[in-house]
């Protein structure tokens, strides 16, 4: 029995009534939109207890009513304080923990979420992205629109056209894999057949929006600061920080106003993930939780007199405390209208960050190690690829030879820094003309790779869960359909892991590509 595409969710928000999916027709969209707080399928508007929420870059929706809206019977087991939901059809069930921010599935995977589950108006909402990713689901932000499209196939319905030949059976799983394995799924490659793929040239163009990233020392092992630098006009600041205290910590983006004028200081964009006991996940979660949010997507904003001190990103940053060995992940695009001091401190949780100011000292760098802290003048990188794509199997090196990591400067210490792994670094990669039926896979290089894509819109991770091991692994990202398409590949190196990558472009046979149309 093959699984086939049956519908399109399209995502908002929502309001009361409950509609079961596997009642209705096998296809069909839905629509939740976040303005209009309704979903909207088959003409027909559906309203839930309670609408779902968008927080930092994380979808929340009802759990209960959502999930008996795709099918689902759910029922809470009181001796073991979780939710059980069964899917009678598609032979899925589902269990979740109370106050937990994960999903037992029914293979034992477990799929950590962004999020936290949280109680709305007596109602248990949960981040929407875990439970779609326990059942093969596929989710494609559209923020712009305040929208997020989600795809799923039927898993009781059978196949009525050719079937999808067995993986390792009938073909060979590195072809099988490229053909028809969902996006962020680990796929197997000759490691050693890589190298010998062409190497894609491309223009390469420095976008002026500068970056800071803190990131050395990555231990926290004392309170104190650990960045600063003074700013005006449009920048990003990243930090990525792991705690190996005895004691929980905070950490703090403090603004001062350092000029004769009243400041404005704006959050304009934020992506974090955290804390999580693994390094990997936390920066996997906070690249795909700023690629998934819209631009201008909080309206934090800060106004300063000359001298005046204030706090960025409180609840998203400040407000978490980071337990021992935990690590937290941001990426925060800023903008300050005169010159404003910005400096990353770290604080023992019981300590209030106003009265310890005046004891903090400047925390060393952690020179010898491939951490890196500094002010470095692009944070963006353009990489133009004008030749048709898709023919042959080609490739494009991300941290290569023509491929700089960007240089700067350590404002502490005013030592020359180069940002090793270009972290913090938006990547965009445009391509005008790929052949139709083309696959990208991301392959790594330098290590194991935990990262997240957005192609032509849709966020995937790569991979989704677990890690890209070695270089004979890669993570499934995108297909071309039956026409040629322009694409467009935005990323973040991610934090907690290493470059070069290998983006391969690889031809498809059109025979294995009709077998999911029919």
């Amino acid at each position: 029995m093959n699984k086939k595409w049956i519908s399109s969710l399209v995502l908002g928000v929502i309001g009361f009534g409950i509609l079961s999916l596997s009642s209705h027709a096998e296809s069909g969209e839905m629509v939740l939109n976040f303005d209009e707080g309704t979903y909207l399928y088959n003409e027909e508007t559906i309203r839930l207890e309670v609408p779902p929420m968008l927080e930092e870059g994380v979808t929340y929706v009802p759990m209960r009513s959502f999930a008996e809206l795709l099918g689902f019977d759910v029922s809470f087991n009181s001796s073991k304080n979780e939710y059980v939901m069964a899917h009678s059809e598609w032979g899925e069930e589902i269990t979740l923990g109370n106050e937990e921010s994960a999903l037992q599935h029914t293979n034992g995977d477990i799929t950590y979420a962004n999020g936290k589950n949280q109680i709305v108006d007596n109602r248990m909402m949960i981040p929407l992205r875990p439970l779609t990713e326990a059942l093969g689901f596929q989710i494609r932000p559209r923020m712009d629109e305040r929208q997020v499209d989600v795809s799923w196939r039927d898993k009781g319905a059978e196949d009525e056209g050719a079937e999808i030949p067995e993986r390792g059976e009938e073909l060979d799983e590195e072809t099988w894999d490229l053909h028809f394995s969902e996006p962020g799924t680990i796929t197997q490659v000759d490691s050693q057949a890589v190298l010998n793929v062409d190497i894609l040239d491309y223009e390469r163009v420095e976008g002026e929006t500068p970056l800071i990233r803190s990131n050395s020392p990555e231990h926290i092992r004392g309170e104190g600061y650990y960045y600063r630098d003074t700013m005006a006009g449009d920048f990003r600041f990243h930090f990525h920080k792991q705690n190996v205290r005895d004691a929980d910590v905070n950490l703090y983006l403090l603004a001062t106003n350092v000029s004769d004028e009243t400041a404005e200081v704006s959050l304009k964009h934020l992506g974090t993930h955290g804390p999580s006991p693994f390094v990997g996940d936390s920066g996997r979660g906070a690249v795909m939780n700023y690629l998934e949010g819209p631009e201008d997507s909080t309206a934090d904003q800060l106004e300063l007199a000359p001298g005046e001190r204030g706090l960025i990103g409180s609840e998203e940053l400040s407000d978490i405390s980071l337990p021992t060995s935990y690590t937290l992940t941001a990426y925060a695009d800023l903008h300050a209208s005169t010159d404003v001091q910005f400096e990353v401190l770290a604080l023992d949780e019981q300590n209030d960050v106003w009265s310890t100011l005046p004891y903090l000292y400047e925390v060393d760098q952690a020179r010898g190690d491939h951490h890196t802290r500094g002010t470095f003048d692009s944070g963006d990188r353009t990489l133009y690829i004008d030749e048709r794509i898709g023919l042959d199997r080609s490739r494009l090196i991300i941290g290569g030879e023509s491929d700089s990591y960007v240089t700067g400067y350590d404002m502490m210490t005013g030592e020359p820094e180069t940002n090793t792994g270009n972290r913090g670094v938006v990547y965009s990669v445009e391509i005008d003309e790929v052949e139709p039926y083309t696959a990208i896979t991301l392959n790594p290089r330098g290590g194991p790779y935990v990262g997240a894509f957005r192609v032509n819109g849709e966020v995937v991770g790569a991979p989704a869960s677990g890690q890209l091991s070695n270089s004979s692994e890669a993570a499934m990202l995108y297909r071309t359909g039956a026409n040629e398409e322009s694409v467009t590949i935005d990323f973040i190196p991610a934090s907690g892991s290493n470059l070069p990558l290998n983006i391969l472009f690889e031809p498809l046979e059109e025979e294995y590509m009709n077998l999911l149309e029919e």
